[in-house]
């Protein structure tokens, strides 16, 4: 629908709407009154198109956390591939559970709420503009990390996140916790596809996180 409020033009449609000697014998005040409906109908048209943009934004979003959602962080695996694959890049996406999530949920799902919010604002404040957080499901969480020099930072950056969520508590309304995770990491390139490289996510064992 987008598409086809962009390729839309009034000016086009009404002109081609008149014959070529009718709009020679218009006057001016009807030239006027023309401009004028074509000028509100422009806005009309902008307007809608903004509002599809809003509606594909919140579309791609998780709304507990604002993050993108599962359909997103496809997408934009997609279009590191397709980096990857044009310039040579290297990526990485990382997997991030929250633990014993399942729990707090079952204790209070208000704290839960607050939990994934508390995440979301870990990962905002520790990644590059270029990286993109996600949240999947519960308290699973998605990072892609787009062009990297060496996949083996990717692993740092990994443990780093888990590090940094347990650093801070979270505290709710009712309750302060002190959270941990366990991370995972996959690098990926211009050889494989968005299904393989979730593939590998989901096998891939959790990362040692050390001292």
């Amino acid at each position: 629908m987008t598409d086809t409020l962009k390729k839309t033009d009034p000016l086009t449609g009404m002109m081609q709407a008149r014959r070529a000697e009718d709009v020679k014998n218009l006057s001016e005040p009807e030239i006027e009154a023309m401009m004028r409906e074509l000028a509100e109908l422009r806005q009309i048209v902008a307007a809608q198109r903004l509002h599809m943009e809003d509606m594909e934004d919140v579309a791609a979003a998780d709304p507990m956390t604002g993050l993108a959602n599962h359909r997103a962080l496809e997408e934009e695996l997609a279009k590191s591939i397709s980096t990857a694959k044009r310039y040579g890049r290297t990526h990485a996406l990382i997997a991030l559970e929250v633990d014993n999530f399942d729990g707090y949920q079952a204790l209070d799902a208000e704290l839960a709420g607050e939990i994934l919010r508390f995440v979301a604002g870990v990962l905002r404040q520790n990644i590059r503009p270029t990286d993109i957080a996600s949240r999947l499901e519960n308290g699973q969480f998605a990072v892609i990390l787009n062009e990297l020099r060496v996949v083996e930072n990717a692993n740092m950056r990994a443990k780093e996140l888990a590090r940094c969520l347990a650093a801070t508590p979270c505290v709710g309304k009712t309750r302060t916790v002190q959270l941990s995770a366990h991370v995972a990491c996959v690098g990926f390139g211009a050889d494989d596809d968005v299904g393989s490289v979730l593939e590998r996510m989901r096998e891939v064992p959790p990362l040692t996180l050390g001292k």
